[in-house]
Formats: structure tokens, C-alpha cells, sequence
């Protein structure tokens, strides 16, 4: 079960990312490097119903 419980950290993640790459897509390159690093530092959360199963 622990393999399978760092998948889950995984996708976590890569929800994570993909929010902030929605999030940063047509920003200059600074705001984008800010939103990543509010996401980074959980200033920004990833919501409930943005989760694909």
C-alpha cells in the first residue's frame, strides 16, 4: 500500500502544477513565478472540485 499512497501524493501534485498552469497561461513571466511559488508554499489551494478521478 505505500507505492500506492505515493501515487496519490503524485497526482496531488500534478493537480497542483496543472491549476497553476491554468492559472499563469497569458501572465508575464514573473506573475507566473509567483503563482507557482504561492502554490509552492500553499498560499493558493487546489479545490475539491477542480479533481479529476
Amino acid at each position: 500500500m505505500g507505492g500506492y499512497c505515493k501515487i496519490l501524493k503524485m497526482s496531488e501534485r500534478t493537480r497542483k502544477i496543472r491549476k497553476a498552469w491554468r492559472m499563469s497561461q497569458g501572465k508575464s513571466m514573473q506573475d507566473q513565478i509567483k503563482i507557482f511559488m504561492d502554490l509552492a508554499t500553499g498560499k493558493i489551494k487546489v479545490d475539491e472540485k477542480e479533481r479529476e478521478e
